[in-house]
């Protein structure tokens, strides 16, 4: 009878912490997960928008920005649609 009884505390307590595992791994990918990607998304999507604005605002000052350099790069200039060229500050 002891045996049994020890035997069934243990498979108890082997169960409790397998059912607390679970809860814990299901509370992460319900909750904590999709909370920590909106908030690496968020930033993303804000670094890109300052970036977009930094190189637009160079654009506006200078007439024109290079991105990169030598064989790849791009240049990046003001466009004027009524006579299809870019439109350089003298």
């Amino acid at each position: 009878m002891v045996g049994d009884e020890f035997r069934l505390r243990k498979y108890l307590k082997i169960s409790i912490t397998l059912i607390v595992i679970l809860l814990l791994v299901i509370v992460y990918f319900l909750i904590a997960k999709p909370q920590i990607d909106g908030y690496v998304v968020k930033k993303q999507v804000d670094a890109m928008d300052q970036t977009v604005s930094l190189i637009i605002q160079a654009v506006n000052q200078n007439g024109w920005v290079q991105l990169g350099e030598g064989e790849n790069a791009i240049l990046l200039c003001r466009f004027n649609p009524e006579t299809g060229a870019c439109v350089v500050p003298s």
